[in-house]
């Protein structure tokens, strides 16, 4: 649990909890877990500017993350610059290498 608690940020808008994302570490690489962000605040660039700064603070060679193939947040991670390299029935294994 403390290891949780480390590698989550929660994210605040005029004092308001209205996200959250959490990752791990394995070696160089960095999976991002959970990103969520509340519905009334989603299509506001939040998001976006959340990966965005997360990849580039981070400090790894690598990132991953797994999405549901139906997710419209799929062509959020493509713009990022995200490769799928592994897909299932119903979601898609993405890396980003800096």
């Amino acid at each position: 649990m403390e290891n949780a608690k480390e590698n989550m940020n929660i994210i605040y808008s005029r004092g308001k909890r209205i996200g959250m994302i959490n990752w791990s570490v394995d070696g160089d690489t960095c999976e991002l877990e959970n990103i969520c962000i509340l519905p009334e605040y989603r299509n506001q660039g939040i998001g976006s500017r959340l990966l965005a700064e997360t990849i580039e603070s981070s400090g790894f060679s690598k990132v991953r993350l797994q999405a549901f193939k139906k997710n419209p947040v799929i062509h959020l991670y493509h713009r990022l610059g995200f490769s799928i390299v592994e897909e299932t029935e119903n979601h898609y294994r993405m890396l980003l290498e800096k």
